[in-house]
């Protein structure tokens, strides 16, 4: 797991600075009175955020976005003033300007997920972004950090962790299995307590000639 870790922070990261409009926001964090069981034709996804590094003014956010098996290319997301696919229930936003708990939760579709990008954003609209996809593509490429979503299945992708204070920005993915577990049995109306760890792992982009 630790080489894992090791591996999600030395992601090979876009030297790329956008200024984006975000279009719109993402799919709710549920709130205690959520319910949700193993007959849910959603999966339920526990995300730990923890403060990001480096922000002298303004905030961070990292944006999940989810994406096609067979193109690989993100939908549901904001992209350079534009929409790539519908923002939906298919994106999460996580941010520090209105940060309250360190652990959120989200319905979503089943499918495979993309942390598609890092925003630090300092003034009106105006971001200096890192990309885990590539950007001309709007697709996953190697190292693009996924996570996959499963009907009826609480997962836990494990705490996010970013370092704004340099360009391109630094990504750690770390854990805490029995506080995200306390955290879910906060939530009554819950009735399926069994919650599984599979943390953001890196995309692997098939060789040439194979799919």
């Amino acid at each position: 797991m630790q080489a894992l870790h090791r591996m999600l922070a030395k992601l090979p990261l876009a030297p790329l600075s956008l200024v984006l409009l975000l279009a719109g926001c993402g799919a709710s964090s549920l709130d205690k009175d959520a319910t949700f069981s193993p007959a849910d034709d959603a999966g339920m996804v526990v995300i730990g955020y923890l403060p990001s590094y480096g922000i002298d003014k303004g905030f961070g956010q990292v944006n999940f976005a989810r994406y096609d098996v067979e193109t690989k290319k993100v939908t549901g997301i904001s992209y350079m003033g534009k929409m790539v696919g519908m923002l939906s229930d298919d994106a999460i936003v996580l941010t520090d300007k209105w940060r309250s708990a360190r652990f959120r939760a989200y319905k979503m579709t089943p499918g495979e997920y993309v942390l598609a990008h890092a925003d630090l954003v300092y003034g009106t609209n105006a971001m200096r972004t890192t990309f885990y996809i590539d950007t001309d593509s709007k697709a996953l490429r190697d190292n693009s950090p996924v996570f996959t979503v499963k009907r009826g299945e609480i997962v836990y992708i494990g705490d996010v962790a970013m370092d704004f204070g340099r360009f391109p920005a630094g990504l750690a993915i770390k854990s805490d299995v029995g506080r995200a577990a306390q955290f879910v049995k906060t939530m009554p109306g819950v009735t399926n307590q069994t919650m599984t760890f599979r943390p953001l792992r890196s995309f692997v982009l098939p060789a040439a000639g194979k799919q």
